[in-house]
């Protein structure tokens, strides 16, 4: 075996030495004709095959042809000298004169080529800007003149030389037919646009959709090209959905990628319906597009469902599973869209997935609607909505349908997903904005959340609403306490611990302003949990201002508790004060 390694290593090495010496040959033939040859063409074809060529008689033939009288052999070598790359380093002070030449095609290439070699943008800006200033310079010269002027021109005094070079380069053509240097240049223009657009320069946006419209062949780029301007164009998605109708499927495919990321819900509302008539279209790739863009919209998309439901009889696998994870998407519970909106794909999904999870001949199809299915889960007779009470279909009715829209955009906005877990966290962090939201999204302000309680007892025994130390108590808690008692929260409602909001107030060292809130709110002072002990006794440690609140109100010590407190704190006056004011007499 080791044998035949050696044997395989020592052809390939002779190969590569035979290769070598080929292309050794031909640059040296090359040389002789760039040096000798009378005739103008053959040195131009000479001096564009010995680019990349990194041997020095090479580097110093295309540095001598700098000096050649006829311009084009001049431009030619400047090209090979641009993309040999650091090797032409010796050519450096030729090039540099070169920037003075009176012909454009050899000052851009030589600009190129010492852009390579380390000279700044900021250098060659000048030799650029005097191309560019030239009368009757060839396409190709004004747009590799423009391309190295973008941050040091005006923006909009490039974009011309750089559209019709895109237009140019994007003609198509087949694939086997294409040269590397093609689509090195339509990647070069794409780039260039792009480059222009990121300089922020609003300007271009009126002409450039005034060139996306006209172009023949660069509607596709151009249309990325505008998509990257923040904030987006006016009238972008009016504009885009027009494209939708576009004869060429690359601009359908590009317009839907770009409506997939306007995912307000008016945005959907006018996209969507468009996005869902090409799961029809001949072109796999954009009905493949169609499917992922209503995926992203999510239930934002609900109204869409028919559409993709229909197309889990697709004969091809690959795009069933696509369809029912699309399902999956648009259903899904836990995002932030209304209820009815979960509930039109459950009810219209759940059937016919049900049916694909159970027949489908591919195990990855069977899986993924399974998947799809879980997402869904729940009651789809009427919303289940996570952290409400034990009635879902009747939280669901006296949802108010504004207050749910807004509250789920809230949440949409801030990329939280409807489901306890961020429940659970919005009230521990005492984020009042986000737990209206999930209120006015149909939220209970009395349900058991994650088996830690009520809302009101999460509120004040998890994070930090409250402390001892802190006075007054932070104005989010109160805000806090106040959302929740509108909404219906319980005052007295126990977590599983047996704590109420009072004790848990109590406990935390909430000022007297909270602990009153929760009195009037109907907080009974002398509740007591599984130990024995009510909020005075679970406040009386720190032996905080918020505890005189429970005494005005009426609170007493018994007897028996009076004299364990006052041996407990004989070394702590002011807990004693607390004590005695509570104290029976």
């Amino acid at each position: 075996m080791a044998a035949l390694v050696l044997v395989v290593a020592t052809i390939a090495h002779a190969q590569s030495d035979s290769a070598q010496k080929q292309f050794r040959q031909w640059a040296e033939e090359r040389v002789q004709v760039l040096k000798k040859s009378r005739n103008g063409d053959e040195r131009v074809s000479a001096a564009e095959y010995l680019g990349g060529f990194e041997y020095p008689d090479v580097i110093a033939a295309l540095n001598a042809a700098l000096a050649d009288s006829d311009p084009r052999v001049r431009a030619a070598a400047a090209g090979a000298l641009w993309k040999t790359g650091k090797a032409a380093e010796p050519a450096r002070a030729s090039l540099i004169k070169a920037l003075d030449d009176s012909a454009p095609q050899v000052v851009v290439r030589a600009a190129g080529a010492l852009q390579v070699l380390g000279m700044s943008q900021a250098e060659l800006a000048p030799a650029r800007s005097r191309v560019l200033a030239m009368p009757g310079v060839g396409d190709t010269d004004r747009y590799l003149a423009a391309r190295g002027l973008i941050g040091y021109a005006p923006p909009l005094s490039l974009l011309v030389p750089i559209l019709e070079f895109l237009e140019r380069t994007s003609v198509p053509r087949p694939a086997s037919a294409q040269s590397i240097a093609e689509r090195e240049s339509l990647e070069g223009a794409v780039s260039a646009i792009e480059r222009l657009v990121k300089t922020g320069d609003r300007s271009l946006i009126a002409p450039m959709v005034d060139a996306t419209r006209n172009a023949r062949y660069s509607q596709a780029s151009l249309l990325k090209a505008l998509g990257a301007f923040d904030p987006r164009p006016d009238g972008w998605i009016p504009l885009l959905v027009g494209y939708l109708d576009s004869r060429d499927p690359k601009v359908r495919y590009a317009a839907l990628v770009l409506l997939s990321k306007q995912t307000g819900d008016r945005d959907v509302a006018i996209w969507a319906p468009r996005a869902a008539a090409l799961l029809r279209d001949p072109e796999s790739l954009v009905r493949s597009e169609a499917l992922w863009s209503l995926g992203r919209a999510g239930g934002l998309a609900a109204g869409e469902v028919d559409a993709v439901v229909a197309m889990l009889g697709d004969p091809d696998a690959d795009v069933r599973r696509r369809v029912a994870a699309t399902i999956g998407e648009m259903g899904d519970r836990t995002q932030a869209v209304t209820a009815a909106a979960k509930v039109r794909v459950a009810e219209r999904a759940k059937l016919p997935l049900t049916a694909l999870m159970e027949r489908d001949p591919h195990a990855d199809v069977r899986a993924e609607a399974k998947r799809s299915l879980a997402k869904l889960s729940g009651d789809t007779s009427a919303a289940t909505l996570p952290g409400t009470s034990a009635d879902p279909a009747a939280a669901a009715r006296t949802v108010n349908p504004s207050a749910e829209a807004g509250g789920v955009a809230l949440l949409r906005e801030r990329k939280i997903t409807m489901d306890t877990g961020s429940w659970f966290q919005a009230l521990s962090r005492t984020d009042v904005p986000v737990v209206r939201a999930f209120l006015d999204a149909g939220y209970s302000s009395k349900a058991t959340v994650e088996g830690s309680g009520p809302p009101l007892v999460i509120v004040f025994q998890v994070g930090n609403a409250c402390a001892p130390n802190m006075r007054p108590s932070k104005a989010d808690t109160k805000a806090m306490i106040k959302l929740l008692l509108e909404r219906g929260a319980d005052a007295n409602g126990a977590g599983a611990n047996g704590f109420t909001p009072l004790m848990a107030a109590a406990m935390m060292g909430c000022d007297r302003e909270v602990i009153k809130a929760l009195i009037v709110a109907g907080a009974k002072v002398g509740t007591t949990n599984p130990a024995g002990l009510a909020a005075f006794d679970m406040g009386l440690y720190s032996g905080h201002d918020g505890l005189e609140e429970l005494i005005v109100a009426g609170y007493r010590l018994p007897p028996e508790k009076v004299k364990v407190y006052e041996r407990a704190y004989a070394d702590k006056p002011a807990i004693l004060a607390l004590v005695k004011k509570a104290a029976h007499k």
